[in-house]
């Protein structure tokens, strides 16, 4: 009959149970029927020698008085009873009338038994045995039994956690309102952060969840923690993250906090270079700030932007190309930026200049010199110009601003070291009077040459480039222009001829 009585108690389908101190601070408890657990300060004889019928609790001063068919014969040797009874007020003193009496063993001991009967996922169970481990320890000055009921609390918690539906974030949380320890607070943080990064995509998304990292795992903003992360527990890390943090040391637990926030950053920067490659070196100089401990990535992130950039290199405006090829050669890569330059430039001759549109040719050929110094492309489009536009004075301009000259055939670059044009030099010479005079001048001196056509010429030019001197002497004589140029080579003191033009009108 005991035992149902307290089983029911048990169960919340009878009397309530009622913490020791309670019984003197609430006076609606009068009169009630109450079940109270406590640790036993003693046992009283109320008649010397006629049995043990009273005893009082630690946490109380209220006398608790059994019925004859519940004294004991000697003092009880188990620590801790429960009884079932009523309170009372007895002339103004409050008593408890005990009708059934259940005495328990110690209560670490208590505590181990009462846990074995639970089922190995019974959190709520092993909760409730662990808040009263923990109040019944504080309350009785009892350590040991308090860090046991942390324990104990922590243990429900881990149980918890490991059910498929449940947010280790938190868990983790709720478990830093408790005394638990701070390793298995961290480790179910841990599973809870890789779970969302494994499913976060947005950059936005994972920049957020890297600063509730960083504010939940202070050590993870340190790069010098990285390195306390051995491969041995990275390895076991990525198959179980929360039980390798929970078992590992201290310092193997700060270089894991670190990873984690490492592989958050990390997955941000590489979105955003998959979303935006141009902003691939922007990207990399903020990986070389947050992640310096990462030193490849910031390299690794500019060499994708870059070679993502460069496939969309057709779409891209000149300052764009000419940012883009500043950065291949800056890495060295010279050849790639020239080739990318040029398959920029070939683009925009095909599918951007039209047949008919010679202020297009003009700007690409002032591309191409200036881009690439192909000054043959340039001429060849400047040529292409004049063939629609005759009377183009930009290409005229652009001609002249290059240093070419107008010869019987078009315009030639004198600097090129051939002694006509490119559409004369690559046929026979017609036989003229001047040019078979001009091919005698060849290697003559100034006082030759004066001698030869009959005097000084109309006009001198005089110019320098590339570390040469040159001097050009015009003789006009009717309808035909005579160029004779000069060369003054370094270590000589006579100039001599080196080139003859005639230009009939």
């Amino acid at each position: 009959m005991i035992s149902s009585i307290l089983l029911l108690a048990a169960l919340g389908a009878g009397p309530d149970f009622v913490e020791p101190a309670d019984l003197a601070r609430r006076p609606e408890l009068v009169g009630r029927e109450l079940v109270v657990d406590d640790r036993v300060r003693f046992f009283l004889e109320s008649k010397r020698g006629q049995g043990y019928d009273e005893l009082v609790f630690k946490r109380t001063e209220i006398p608790f008085r059994l019925p004859p068919r519940l004294k004991f014969a000697r003092s009880p040797s188990e620590p801790n009873a429960r009884v079932l009874g009523t309170l009372k007020s007895d002339e103004g003193r409050l008593v408890f009338d005990v009708l059934a009496i259940e005495m328990l063993p110690a209560d670490l001991i208590r505590l181990d038994r009462e846990v074995a009967k639970l089922r190995p996922d019974d959190f709520p169970g092993k909760r409730t045995w662990a808040l009263w481990a923990e109040r019944r320890g504080k309350e009785l000055n009892d350590p040991k039994l308090e860090a046991r009921g942390v324990e104990l609390e922590g243990e429900s918690l881990w149980t918890e956690a490991a059910r498929p539906e449940a947010d280790n974030l938190a868990l983790a949380t709720k478990a830093a309102r408790r005394p638990v320890p701070e390793s298995l607070r961290n480790a179910l943080a841990h599973r809870g952060f890789r779970d969302r990064l494994s499913r976060a995509i947005a950059p936005a998304e994972l920049d957020a969840l890297a600063e509730q990292i960083r504010t939940t795992l202070p050590a993870s903003d340190d790069p010098k923690a990285s390195a306390a992360a051995d491969p041995a527990s990275v390895d076991a890390y990525a198959k179980d993250p929360a039980a390798t943090y929970r078992d590992a040391p201290e310092a193997v637990r700060a270089g894991l906090d670190r990873r984690l926030l490492a592989d958050t950053i990390q997955r941000s920067l590489e979105r955003q270079v998959e979303a935006t490659p141009t902003d691939a070196s922007r990207l990399s100089e903020i990986a070389r700030e947050r992640l310096p401990d990462r030193p490849d990535l910031a390299d690794r992130l500019r060499r994708r932007g870059l070679a993502e950039a460069e496939a969309r290199v057709a779409s891209m405006r000149q300052a764009e190309v000419e940012d883009l090829a500043r950065k291949f050669r800056d890495q060295g890569e010279d050849d790639r930026a020239t080739r990318l330059v040029r398959a920029w430039l070939a683009d925009r001759r095909k599918n951007r200049v039209s047949t008919s549109d010679a202020e297009g040719r003009i700007l690409l050929a002032a591309s191409y010199d200036k881009l690439l110094g192909d000054r043959a492309t340039a001429a060849e489009l400047l040529r292409e110009a004049l063939e629609l536009d005759p009377q183009s004075r930009s290409a005229v301009d652009a001609f002249l601003r290059m240093g070419f000259r107008k010869g019987d055939d078009g315009w030639y670059d004198p600097n090129s070291g051939a002694s006509a044009p490119p559409e004369k030099a690559d046929r026979p010479a017609q036989g003229a009077a001047p040019a078979e005079e001009g091919e005698s001048l060849k290697g003559l001196t100034r006082a030759q040459v004066r001698s030869r056509l009959g005097g000084k010429p109309d006009l001198i030019v005089r110019s320098a480039s590339q570390g040469q001197s040159v001097e050009l002497w015009i003789y006009k004589n009717g309808k035909t222009t005579q160029v004779i140029r000069f060369l003054f080579e370094p270590g000589t003191t006579e100039p001599r001829a080196s080139a003859y033009y005639s230009d009939r009108k």
